[in-house]
């Protein structure tokens, strides 16, 4: 039987975690590849924002007062938004100097206590203080003070909850990944 689930677990490093837990896992690695694709749609709003402001600007001669506006919260939603996105494909910045060097294993164990003793608590931290900002900036119905335009901030503000909380969900996703890895040796693809 050890031998059976040994073999399995070499075939497919999540097979050490329990079904339960590899089904979770790919469900939230589904529901973060569907969301990063949608997401990603920010960015035909953004460019468009950008280039009706360049063409304005440089052959009208009349620059706009929204554009900067709408192109600094597409972009942030899209940073914050795509983050768990980033993280699935593990595209993140990391200094690999050392980690790149070292056995799966020990990758896999600093890796969960990193997620354990830095991840997890940042994320809670930036998932609790944006949304009391969030919920504040709703109550307020704040707008902009940077701008003459004014646009609307609260939508905005509600970004950097979301953003955590979806890249919390992937980072269990990832910590649990860690986790088989640390005990088949090999990381899950």
């Amino acid at each position: 039987m050890t031998s059976t689930i040994t073999a399995e677990a070499q075939a497919d490093p999540l097979n050490a975690l329990s079904p339960s837990l590899r089904r979770l896992v790919r469900a939230i690695d589904r529901f973060t590849l569907r969301t990063g694709q949608l997401v990603s749609w920010l960015t035909v709003p953004m460019v468009f924002s950008l280039c009706y402001e360049v063409v304005s600007r440089k052959f009208l001669g009349q620059a706009t007062m929204w554009s900067y506006d709408v192109t600094y919260m597409l972009y942030g939603s899209l940073f914050m938004l795509a983050a768990g996105f980033t993280l699935l494909r593990r595209e993140h910045i990391r200094t690999d100097f050392f980690y790149a060097r070292w056995p799966v294993r020990t990758q896999a164990l600093v890796d969960v206590l990193a997620y354990l003793l830095v991840f997890f608590p940042s994320m809670a931290f930036f998932l609790w203080k944006g949304t009391e900002m969030a919920v504040h900036s709703w109550q307020l119905r704040e707008l902009s003070e940077a701008s003459p335009w004014r646009p609307p901030l609260y939508p905005f503000r509600t970004v950097l909850p979301v953003g955590s909380a979806l890249l919390m969900v992937q980072g269990i996703s990832e910590f649990l990944k860690a986790v088989a890895a640390a005990r088949t040796g090999r990381w899950p693809e």
